[in-house]
């Protein structure tokens, strides 16, 4: 980056905008990211700090949006084409394909999740159900989940 971080000013700063759902509105968050320029050296060129990830590249959607469509589809059993509903009240009225592309991205964040609660499941004699329980059957050998065959 720059030698002295004294030897910096700023010349402006990018935006990235990201839609938030808070039930039942929507609202945009701005973020301003400043960008540095070296004042002494002009070899240094133009710098800004790294951004935090995202689901989507630019990070566009929060993961309250997420969140909605997920809750919707796996726990409501509400079909993506339905998903759209859910948003038109607010204003916004997501394609099929947004919303597909939002969930498919949020399997980086949910598959360490679901790995970790498997692990939890395969490690007790007994899974609680409600207030009855339910053995857990398993084979001799336990098959190695990150294997390919």
């Amino acid at each position: 980056m720059f030698a002295d971080p004294l030897d910096v000013c700023i010349i402006g700063y990018d935006e990235t905008e990201t839609l938030v759902r808070k039930p039942p509105e929507l609202y945009v968050v701005v973020t301003k990211y400043p960008r540095f320029a070296g004042s002494q050296d002009k070899a240094c060129g133009i710098a800004s700090p790294e951004r935090p990830a995202s689901l989507i590249e630019g990070n566009k959607y929060d993961t309250s949006v997420a969140s909605t469509i997920i809750e919707a589809k796996w726990f409501h059993y509400i079909p993506i084409y339905r998903c759209q509903d859910l948003f038109f009240g607010s204003g916004w009225t997501p394609s099929r394909s947004t919303l597909l592309n939002i969930v498919t991205q949020s399997v980086f964040v949910l598959t360490s999740l679901i790995l970790y609660m498997n692990r939890l499941v395969q490690n007790e004699t007994a899974v609680r159900i409600d207030d009855t329980s339910c053995q857990m059957l398993l084979p001799r050998e336990i098959p190695d989940s990150n294997r390919v065959t």
